[in-house]
């Protein structure tokens, strides 16, 4: 019993009944259970294929929650090629996931 009652106490510390709150407000409908989540990742490995540069900063972006200017580092390129590939790539997937 003081197992249990150490362990319940020590989960609620991690964080238990906390409502996650997504890294950016484009991608709070995606939950990780849904069917979209899959998509998206499909998704993204077609836009890999095309180009994995511009997969990259919308996972650098978008998913580990890096500014523009903090991807443009990371990927060394300038700032203006990131918002370019970005917009491109949020094009592409909304077009993508949205086909009839």
């Amino acid at each position: 019993m003081l197992v249990d009652s150490a362990r319940k106490a020590k989960s609620k510390k991690r964080g238990v009944g906390w409502t996650r709150i997504p890294l950016d407000a484009e991608l709070a409908w995606l939950t990780t259970e849904s069917a979209e989540a899959l998509d998206l990742s499909a998704a993204l490995n077609e836009l890999a294929e095309l180009d994995a540069a511009k997969t990259r900063a919308i996972e650098l972006h978008y998913f580990l929650g890096c500014t523009v200017d903090e991807t443009a580092d990371v990927l060394q390129v300038s700032k203006s090629s990131v918002e370019r590939s970005l917009r491109f790539s949020l094009a592409w997937l909304h077009g993508r996931l949205h086909r009839g």
